[in-house]
C-alpha cells in the first residue's frame, strides 16, 4: 500500500500558473508601453510581443516563462517554481503595479492553477488509482475532471496519465489543479494580496492534503 503523502510539497510542483481578471481595463490599449517599461532591467529592453488584444513579456524573471497582460487579466506562467512565496511575492507586487499603470480598480476573478505530479513505481499502481473513477467495465481512464471547494477557494481538478523521465520512465499523474474564487459582485484589487495569502493557505491546509490522499488511494 502507498504511504500517504504527510506534506504537499512532496508533490512536484512543475508549473504554476496565476491570473486575476480586470473589470474596466482597456486602458491597456493606451497604456501598454508603460507596462514595458516597467520591465527594464539595467536599461536591457525586456523580449515582448505587444498588439491590441494583449502584452507578452518573455522570461521577466528567472523562474518566471512569461507574464501575459490585457484589457481582460494579467496572467503569470512559472517554471518549477521553487515555493509558493516566490510566486506570491513576484505576481502580488507586479499586480499591484500593474494595476496602477491601467487605472483598474476592481476584479472579478482570481485563480492559481498548479500542476503536480505524482510517480509511481510501476504502471499496476497507477491503474489501481485510476480504476477508481471509471464507472464502466473495459473501459480505462484518459483524462478526468473533479470539482471541489476547499476553505472557501473553488477547485477544479484535471487528472492525466504523464511519464516522468529521469534516465528511468516512471509512470506519473498530473494533477492540474486550479484554484479559484469568482465574485458576482467586484473585488478590490487592494483584495489581491491578502487573497494569495488565502490561496496559499488552501494549497498547505489539512483539508487540501485529505483530498488528494483520497485520490491518489
Amino acid at each position: 500500500m502507498r504511504q500517504a503523502i504527510a506534506k504537499i510539497q512532496k508533490l512536484n510542483n512543475v508549473e504554476s500558473f496565476l491570473q486575476i481578471n480586470f473589470i474596466k481595463g482597456y486602458k491597456y490599449i493606451d497604456r501598454a508601453g508603460e507596462i514595458v517599461n516597467y520591465f527594464y532591467k539595467d536599461n536591457k529592453e525586456p523580449k515582448f510581443v505587444m498588439n491590441l488584444s494583449g502584452l507578452d513579456i518573455i522570461n521577466p524573471d528567472e523562474k518566471i516563462e512569461s507574464i501575459k497582460i490585457s484589457s481582460k487579466s494579467f496572467w503569470a506562467h512559472f517554471l518549477q517554481p521553487d515555493s509558493l512565496e516566490q510566486m506570491d511575492s513576484f505576481f502580488g507586487i507586479k499586480a499591484k503595479d500593474i494595476v496602477k499603470i491601467l487605472d483598474v480598480e476592481d476584479m472579478s476573478r482570481i485563480g492559481w492553477r498548479c500542476y503536480f505530479v505524482y510517480e509511481f513505481e510501476t504502471e499496476e499502481e497507477r491503474k489501481d488509482v485510476l480504476k477508481k473513477f471509471v464507472p464502466v467495465i473495459n473501459t480505462e481512464f484518459e483524462d478526468i475532471t473533479l470539482t471541489s471547494l476547499c476553505k472557501g477557494v473553488n477547485l477544479i481538478i484535471n487528472l492525466r496519465k504523464v511519464k516522468k523521465n529521469d534516465g528511468l520512465i516512471l509512470p506519473a499523474l498530473l494533477l492540474d489543479i486550479d484554484f479559484y474564487q469568482k465574485y458576482d459582485q467586484s473585488l478590490s484589487i487592494d483584495q489581491i494580496v491578502p487573497k494569495l495569502t488565502e490561496f496559499k493557505e488552501v494549497i498547505r491546509s489539512e483539508e487540501f492534503l485529505v483530498l488528494i490522499n483520497e485520490i491518489l488511494k
